[in-house]
């Protein structure tokens, strides 16, 4: 792909709204190729005057064109899929809507697929992304068997949830947009297994929800929270943490993530200390009396503030649901010089410009392929734009816990690992022992595609 320059200025979702508002409008779960070209088209034609002559422009617009098609082929069968499936790794896109003007660091995210995007708003990428059919983003080298592992794009936005207000329809939507990916990743690219990023796990019902015969689903949250163990580990090792140790570790979230993370902290004695924050006190109180029962020598505590996981503590993790803005008044007693933060959340919870502005440090979960025949790393996706901050891992041999954990299954061939449920502390230290095994550890520090210390 030819490296085409940034436009200074970006054609917003809201002048294009006002041309056209029927076209304009996100339609989750309708995915025609026709509606997909007509706005690729109204792009063309609101650009036409500022980009006449302009060759990068053209181009952009023309292989966008061609992509699109491509897609929309795959999907329907009239092009077939040359490598055949093993595993796929299911993503949605962390692209919302936004105000006129405004971008946040997920902006960038579908700019290598799709050239022309890279002159507009996110809010005019959003709506794209949501007219999208299931498409394979990349693939990944392929093994002895001739059959190689895919990331496959599921139409699934954040923006759904205030589009359709409604939580039934919302629910048969997401289901039905989910079940017609798998179907594609199933019996177009052949794969018998796959893995769910970010929200998809829940929103899946981890996994119970598809109905795709044959198909084995896993939420990738024992990876994950094997990864998570790993950064604290290699953070501890390095004198990374506040005060080189692990002696005090503070978890935003209560919830699956959350609760496995302590769980094996605690199972594998990293620490013995841990405050939990949520804004559930009925969960997190639950979640505090149930390891209190299993670990009963370990200090744990609960809080409904945040920052108590942040102060005076060795180092945090996140997993939450959330984007948080620390100029919120809420944030302002919390002393993020030294913090260490391990941020399991996608989008990320924790601004890496605000922690790093006030003296910490934010990095994500990644592991590192070192598998036989590089089997979870990736051909040619790039998240992102070039010399910026990425939205995915640095290096294409680096991977989400998720996506991890559809790795080392695969190669492993042990499908009983998969996970349809909350993930427990067994499960995260069986997924552990199979990822060493097969060869994926902890990649260096990272966040938002940038080496960290």
């Amino acid at each position: 792909m030819s490296e085409i320059s940034k436009p200074t200025t970006k054609l917003t979702h809201e002048k294009l709204l006002v041309q056209n508002p029927e076209l304009w409008q996100p339609k989750y779960g309708e995915n025609l190729l026709l509606t997909q070209m007509f706005r690729l088209q109204s792009i063309r034609d609101s650009l036409a005057r500022q980009y006449t002559g302009d060759p990068e422009f053209e181009a952009a617009y023309e292989q966008t064109q061609l992509e699109t098609e491509r897609y929309f082929a795959e999907y329907s069968g009239e092009k077939s899929i040359s490598t055949p499936g093993s595993f796929a790794f299911i993503v949605p896109t962390r692209i919302e809507r936004m105000a006129p003007g405004l971008d946040d660091e997920y902006a960038s995210e579908a700019d290598s697929l799709f050239p022309l995007l890279r002159y507009t708003d996110i809010s005019t990428k959003q709506v794209f992304m949501a007219g999208m059919c299931p498409f394979i983003i990349d693939r990944y080298h392929t093994g002895d068997d001739g059959r190689a592992g895919a990331i496959v794009f599921a139409p699934v936005l954040a923006d759904m949830k205030k589009d359709i207000p409604n939580l039934v329809e919302l629910a048969e939507t997401i289901t039905r947009i989910m079940n017609d990916t798998t179907d594609f990743a199933k019996h177009r690219l052949g794969v018998d297994l796959v893995a769910f990023a970010a929200m998809l796990p829940k929103l899946t019902n981890y996994g119970k929800s598809i109905m795709t015969p044959e198909l084995v689903t896993t939420t990738g949250h024992g990876a994950t929270v094997a990864l998570v163990a790993e950064a604290l580990q290699q953070a501890r090792e390095r004198q990374l943490t506040r005060d080189g140790t692990l002696d005090r570790i503070g978890i935003v979230g209560t919830g699956a993530i959350g609760a496995a993370t302590a769980a094996v902290l605690l199972e594998t004695k990293l620490t013995n200390d841990i405050v939990m924050t949520d804004r559930s006190s009925e969960r997190g109180n639950e979640v505090i009396s149930r390891l209190t029962k299993q670990y009963p020598n370990a200090n744990l505590a609960f809080s409904n503030k945040n920052t108590d996981a942040i102060n005076d503590r060795s180092a945090t993790v996140a997993a939450v649901a959330a984007r948080f803005d620390l100029t919120d008044p809420s944030w302002l007693g919390a002393d993020l010089d030294g913090a260490w933060i391990v941020d399991d959340s996608q989008p990320g919870a924790f601004s890496l410009q605000q922690v790093e502005e006030r003296g910490g440090h934010v990095v994500w979960p990644i592991g590192l392929d070192e598998t036989k025949n590089g089997i979870g790393t990736l051909l040619n996706f790039e998240y992102g734009e070039k010399d910026e901050l990425k939205t995915g891992p640095a290096s294409k041999n680096e991977l989400f816990g998720c996506e991890a954990e559809a790795t080392v299954i695969h190669a492993s061939g042990r499908r009983e690992l998969s996970i349809n449920d909350e993930v427990t502390p067994e499960q995260v230290l069986a997924i552990s022992a199979v990822m060493k095994e097969v060869g994926v550890g902890i990649a260096e520090p990272q966040c938002l595609g940038r080496y960290i210390a």
